[in-house]
């Protein structure tokens, strides 16, 4: 063969060598050692290219799992919610991307109750401002973005085992409560309970001033109920079991927060999302009606 030839030939080669690993890191984009997991509001390449959750292929056990702070910043406006966020985990069991899919968050200063999915957040702060009004809005989003941030800052200190196939993306929620904030089911900072006064023996209440079920506090009925959905990657991958919640229940029986206590991941979201539907008959102390924290139970059977 010519030397010409040869030339032509390896500079052919080399090109291809080239236009093949754009291709791969464009397809399979590598994280560097230290690097931060990707946060965002749209799902990520990774999570994108994620193999399905199946017996085979379960979410892995979690190694490290720190926990985060109340944020002080929104202390002052007695913010509590849950943050849910999609986790997305490399072969190794790092998380390399991480988005909020849900965001529940109730604060009393300014008062708001609203929850987002997958919302953009543009579209979500014009629904504040014609909620709220200007200045009261600008604080809701402020509040909405500290307790994502803390969310998201918590998980991707996260470590797992190694997933039989990776890519692999699951989701997980955080509850926030003052003083009382927990993961996916592991509670971080369990509540202060303190007797009453005024002699009600058997009746104790949380840091945040609601009453504890027990003793003289008999369990409020339920008189709206609704069903969880049965998330589709749950049934695929044979998953059941029960759910149990910690429920806050405000004065006019609405659920306030609701954060797990054990959980199935796969389930967690879903049974927090029926929950927080759920209505109660109000209960009464002293003829004046108080906010209650109780156990309830959510149970997801396949047919």
């Amino acid at each position: 063969m010519s030397s010409k030839r040869v030339v032509v030939s390896l500079a052919v080669m080399a090109m291809v060598v080239v236009v093949g690993s754009w291709h791969a890191v464009s397809a399979f984009p590598m994280q560097q050692a230290g690097q931060a997991a990707v946060t965002s509001d749209q799902p990520g390449p990774l999570e994108r290219a994620a193999k399905p959750i199946t017996p085979e292929n379960p979410i892995p056990r979690r190694l490290v799992s720190t926990s985060p702070d109340y944020p002080s910043e929104v202390a002052t406006s007695g913010a509590r919610g849950t943050v849910t966020l999609r986790i997305t985990l490399d072969l190794t069991g790092r998380v390399v991307e991480v988005r909020a899919t849900n965001v529940n968050i109730r604060a009393d200063v300014p008062q708001f109750n609203v929850s987002f999915s997958n919302a953009r957040r543009e579209d979500r702060d014009r629904l504040l401002k014609m909620q709220l009004g200007e200045k009261d809005a600008a604080t809701a989003s402020s509040i909405l973005d500290t307790m994502t941030k803390a969310a998201t800052d918590g998980a991707r200190r996260w470590s797992y085992d190694p997933p039989a196939e990776a890519p692999i993306s699951f989701t997980a929620s955080f509850s926030f409560a003052p003083d009382t904030p927990t993961l996916s089911g592991q509670s971080v900072s369990a509540p202060t309970a303190r007797p009453l006064p005024g002699g009600l023996s058997g009746i104790t209440k949380t840091a945040d001033g609601a009453l504890r079920v027990g003793g003289n506090i008999k369990q409020p009925t339920k008189i709206r109920d609704v069903r969880p959905v049965y998330p589709a990657e749950a049934q695929a991958a044979r998953v059941m079991g029960v759910v149990i919640i910690e429920a806050r229940i405000e004065p006019d029986g609405s659920v306030g927060n609701a954060q797990v206590l054990r959980s199935i991941p796969l389930l967690d979201q879903a049974a927090i999302d029926a929950v927080m539907q759920w209505r109660f008959t109000p209960t009464l102390v002293n003829g004046q009606a108080v906010p209650l924290v109780m156990t309830v139970t959510v149970n997801f059977t396949l047919q």
